[in-house]
């Protein structure tokens, strides 16, 4: 019940922004895993890079803001629009630890 390219398109993004902010040879992770209570399935990309900093947190789904030097400020934003329309939602935390995105989608269940 889903865009499987457009999907693609949010995680190869999601990816190369996790593997753009931080040092050769860090580890970008991933975890996939249901909410309790939920409909939702909740898919995270975790990075130990640099944390974001909290003012430009908000800002970071909208066109044209990017806290890269080079970013068009476009990927997170079409990547949120996309997840929006398939009923899901985007969050972005970040703190000294890394970054983490979470992308929650709904579970179709299958009758």
């Amino acid at each position: 019940m889903a865009d499987i390219n457009k999907l693609k398109q949010v995680f190869v993004n999601l990816f190369r922004n996790a593997c753009e902010a931080i040092d050769p040879h860090e580890i970008v992770s991933c975890s996939l895993g249901a909410e309790i209570d939920s409909n939702y399935i909740r898919i995270q990309i975790h990075n130990g890079g640099d944390p974001i900093p909290p003012e430009l947190l908000p800002q970071l789904t909208t066109p044209f803001c990017s806290s890269k030097p080079s970013g068009t400020g476009l990927g997170l934003a079409i990547s949120k629009r996309i997840i929006t329309a398939h009923e899901g939602k985007l969050t972005i935390v970040s703190s000294s630890p890394g970054t983490t995105v979470s992308v929650y989608l709904p579970i179709c269940s299958q009758s």
